[in-house]
């Protein structure tokens, strides 16, 4: 039960990184929401969670290979059926391992997602300092107020 919930937490992290771009990339929360079904519902679809990915159509099982979830149904099946880790982690075969790739799923989304969220600070700083607000925070940095905050 103990590698069921491993197993769990990766796949989730590795698909929560993929919100955690989407949010990076969006204004705001209201567009991030229906791109984020946008993307999510057909991930179920294609993922191998209903119909096996091998009977899926080619252009089908490329999309599913792509996308986080098409590894973790399989990681997800494998432990609860009593597999070895290794036989998720070292796998040469297809692929590769569902494990690696759900890894690297999260860490390109974690990535991805702060450097456009470094990207939206800057922009978002040097629109402030443009306008009046700006003046005001620098004034208010300047008399300490804010010092051990990192604004």
């Amino acid at each position: 039960m103990f590698s069921f919930t491993i197993a769990l937490l990766i796949s989730t992290w590795s698909i929560l990184s993929i919100g955690f771009l989407i949010a990076s990339i969006v204004p705001t929360a209201r567009f991030a929401q229906p791109i984020g079904a946008v993307i999510m519902y057909p991930m179920i679809a294609v993922s191998g969670l209903f119909v096996p990915i091998e009977s899926l159509p080619p252009v089908l099982h490329g999309v599913a290979r792509v996308l986080p979830l098409g590894y973790a149904v399989p990681l997800l099946q494998g432990i609860w059926n009593g597999d070895a880790w290794s036989a998720h982690v070292w796998r040469r075969s297809g692929t590769g391992s569902s494990f690696c790739r759900l890894h690297g799923a999260f860490c390109e989304g974690i990535s991805l997602g702060v450097v456009f969220y470094a990207r939206k600070a800057k922009k978002n700083q040097t629109d402030l300092e443009q306008t009046g607000r700006g003046n005001r925070l620098r004034s208010v940095r300047n008399l300490g107020l804010l010092d051990g905050l990192d604004c």
